[in-house]
């Protein structure tokens, strides 16, 4: 049985910073490379190189926004599949801890709040990809876009968690304590 559980859309501050990145680092460096060009300082591979880099700043800003609005968690055969921009995840059920999975409020516990950027994306209301915890030996897989309510489902051993906004937590956490049921108590699924 496959189902899908949508990530919470990214908030204010999120979409302010996406759109600097699209509009405003774009347009200061089309100023630059107008600027110097007029005034005959930069040689016109200098110019082609510097409108380029504005082009690939829009273009990756771009592909962030879509990443970040096609964010997704589906449970399907036993595995929990986290799908955050270009980032994923898979766990079987039988690996996470669901006795001590909760959901919370990161600003209230810090505990799960991710720390260190190993792989991912840090903006300001959003965090995606690997981080680093508290302790710092905790690694998280995070798919936040808001912190008021999110589902931390800790793994066997403790040293891993993934940390998800979903729109409806308690929805996916429950979905997640009967597919394990279901799986019996020592069952272990293979992550593909």
């Amino acid at each position: 049985m496959k189902r899908d559980f949508a990530i919470a859309p990214p908030g204010k501050s999120a979409r302010v910073s996406l759109v600097a990145l699209i509009a405003v680092l774009p347009a200061l460096t089309i100023v630059l490379v107008l600027a110097l060009g007029t005034s005959g300082r930069m040689p016109a591979a200098g110019l082609w190189i510097t409108t380029a880099a504005g082009a690939g700043m829009i273009l990756l800003a771009g592909l962030l926004w879509f990443g970040l609005h096609r964010m997704q968690v589906r449970l399907e055969d036993g595995v929990l599949r986290v799908r955050a921009s270009g980032y994923r995840r898979r766990v079987a059920l039988s690996d996470l801890d669901l006795a001590a999975a909760r959901v919370l409020a990161l600003d209230a516990s810090s505990e799960f709040a991710p720390r260190i950027k190993l792989n991912g994306i840090g903006l300001p209301g959003v965090a995606v990809g690997h981080f680093r915890g508290r302790p710092l030996k905790r690694r998280l897989f995070c798919a936040l876009t808001e912190r008021r309510r999110v589902l931390v489902l800790p793994e066997r051993g403790g040293e891993r968690a993934l940390v998800l906004s979903v729109e409806k937590p308690q929805e996916l956490l429950d979905a997640l304590g009967r597919s394990a049921a279901g799986l019996g108590p020592r069952a272990r699924v293979p992550v593909p």
